[in-house]
């Protein structure tokens, strides 16, 4: 593992890498993690994974996985790095296999986006005992796979949770540098921003949109920077106010909140809002200023924190409608609960004639606006049943007992000790 900043690009790198690649690169990076890494000699000096390099910074990875090529030459170290980008380029795919590869995938719910492919037209391709004709090209109702079925009763899953929890799964993850800050959030942090350090809102300022540059801009005397920067260039953009004395409130990652930066420059508030931005991404937030006094450099924000999230339950509900959030009698019985059992250890077995298989409760087909149980679920007999209610309050005790014996508790040194008892002394 390397520190991001010690790797070294090659300056005439011949391979390009657009904004749009650079996207998918980060999207991969949320959903499989460095599972390759990058290959440098004995300087840092970068060889492969240019691309790869770029999309981590964005991302704000600190630390990346790294392989080391020793006693290489200037000249072999030049030409492996056109040779790895050329021989790529070599390859090339069968496009039966590969589509084919890429609906099975989607089929599964994978979000295909990932993996940066544009596949053409399907032509007739072999799935089991199935057909799958192009469109166009006369399929028939016996014809249809399970690609067309899935596609079709997609719609009927809306609402359901465990359906929408699944395909959550392999959504692209979105971050702060990709969004706009809702106008009702941001109103709610500006006005908490004024009232609380007397200022006037007229002299906010928000440098941080697509394109804008904050540090060519001109700030006045009276100028405070009151904006939600992107979040992997938040220590640059703190130092940058921080040694030109231009006053700033900022938003930060609540979870990386104490970084060597903002505590440098300014003071830590730990709101820790979960704010839902305009792109759907949702970040525990807090916020990083230089507005307190200058030996304030951490506190908290009850008011803050409030103002933010009664903000974004306004914002949600007036931008979409909520998904309706299903509970069913002590009679049903779904897979994830029996596989949450399964995860915290516990031995559940039904016989034959204690159940029935149900795709819906009655209630449900009354209503007409439930998409029914996805995966089915299990009508219990009342035996069965009681023997499910004792189940799960054993997996409730389970799952307190792991959550607590998962907490490991750290001791301070006697070295720590003694910078303890003279931290806080009058004298230098």
């Amino acid at each position: 593992m390397r520190d991001i900043d010690s790797i070294i690009p090659y300056a005439r790198n011949a391979r390009m890498h657009d904004g749009e690649q650079i996207a998918k690169l980060r999207g991969s990076l949320r959903q499989f993690g460095f599972v390759k890494p990058l290959t440098i000699d004995e300087d840092g000096n970068l060889l492969a994974g240019h691309g790869i390099l770029t999309a981590a910074r964005a991302e704000g990875v600190t630390e990346v996985p790294c392989v080391v090529v020793s006693g290489i030459s200037e000249v072999d170290r030049q030409a492996y790095i056109i040779a790895d980008n050329a021989l790529a380029d070599l390859s090339a795919w069968d496009p039966k296999m590969r589509d084919l590869e890429v609906k099975r995938l989607e089929s599964l719910g994978a979000n295909t986006k990932l993996l940066g492919l544009k596949t053409g037209k399907l032509g007739t391709v072999d799935v089991g005992a199935y057909t799958r004709a192009a469109p166009g090209e006369g399929a028939s109702a016996e014809g249809e796979d399970w690609f067309e079925n899935r596609e079709r009763d997609r719609g009927r899953q809306e609402g359901n949770d465990e359906y929408n929890e699944f395909v959550e799964k392999f959504e692209l993850k979105k971050t702060t540098d990709d969004c706009y800050t809702p106008d009702v959030v941001y109103d709610a942090v500006a006005e908490w921003t004024a009232a609380e350090y007397g200022l006037n809102r007229s002299r906010f300022v928000r440098p941080f949109y697509p394109g804008g540059d904050y540090q060519g801009r001109e700030y006045g005397h009276e100028d405070v920077v009151v904006d939600n920067p992107p979040f992997s260039k938040l220590a640059e953009i703190l130092r940058f106010y921080g040694g030109r004395g231009i006053r700033y409130f900022l938003f930060a990652p609540a979870l990386m909140l104490f970084s060597r930066a903002a505590l440098e420059t300014g003071c830590c508030i730990a709101a820790y809002a979960d704010i839902v931005y305009e792109n759907g991404a949702s970040v525990c937030t807090s916020f990083v200023t230089n507005l307190e006094p200058e030996n304030v450099k951490a506190r908290t924000a009850p008011a803050l924190t409030e103002a933010v999230e009664t903000a974004v339950r306004e914002y949600l509900r007036d931008k979409r409608a909520s998904l309706p959030k299903y509970e069913f009698p002590a009679e049903v019985l779904t897979a994830p609960v029996m596989g949450r059992w399964s995860q915290l250890g516990l031995e559940f077995k039904l016989r034959k004639l204690d159940f029935v298989r149900i795709s819906e409760l009655d209630a449900m087909k009354a209503d007409g606006r439930a998409s029914g149980i996805f995966g089915g679920a299990l009508l219990l007999s009342e035996k069965a049943a009681a023997e499910k209610a004792a189940a799960e309050k054993a997996a409730a005790e389970k799952a307190a007992a792991a959550e607590k014996a998962d907490v490991r508790r750290w001791e301070l040194s006697a070295r720590e000790r003694a910078i303890v008892q003279a931290l806080g002394e009058d004298n230098e």
